[in-house]
C-alpha cells in the first residue's frame, strides 16, 4: 500500500515493540504486514548499525499497555490460524501426524488432538 501516511494499529515487526505504526508504505502477506520504517530498523540491525531506542514498557500508560496486549493477542490468533491451516494442508497431502507433531515439538497424538477434523 502506498500513500502519504498510512495508519496501522501495529505492523508485525513492531509487535515485539508494540508500537502503532504510521508509515508511507506497508508490505503485506498472509497474516503479516510491516511498514517501511520497521523495514529500515531491521536493515540497520542486520547491518549492525545503531537503532532508535524505545521507551521501557513501564513508562507507557495503562491505556497503551491495554492496546498493546490486545494487539499481541490478535497477532497470536493469526499465527494459530496459520499453523492450523498448514497442518490441514499437510494432512491433505498425506503427511503423517507423527511428522507434523515432530516438527511442532509434540507427539503424534497431541498433533492429532489439536488439529484433526472429522475427516481425519
Amino acid at each position: 500500500m502506498n500513500g502519504p501516511r498510512l495508519r496501522a494499529d501495529s505492523c508485525t515487526a513492531a509487535q515485539g515493540l508494540v508500537l502503532p505504526c504510521e508509515a508511507e508504505k506497508f508490505i503485506a502477506g498472509p497474516g503479516v504486514y510491516i511498514c517501511n520504517e520497521c523495514v529500515e530498523i531491521c536493515v540497520n540491525i542486520l547491518a549492525s548499525r545503531p537503532t532508535t531506542s524505545f521507551p521501557p514498557l513501564d513508562e507507557r500508560s495503562d491505556d497503551e499497555l491495554l492496546t498493546d496486549m490486545a494487539q499481541i493477542a490478535a497477532s497470536r490468533d493469526q499465527v494459530e490460524e496459520a499453523v492450523i491451516d498448514r497442518a490441514r494442508r499437510l494432512r491433505a497431502r498425506g503427511v503423517t501426524w507423527a511428522r507434523i507433531g515432530e516438527n511442532l515439538g509434540m507427539t503424534r497424538q497431541s498433533a492429532w488432538e489439536r488439529f484433526s477434523t472429522d475427516s481425519d
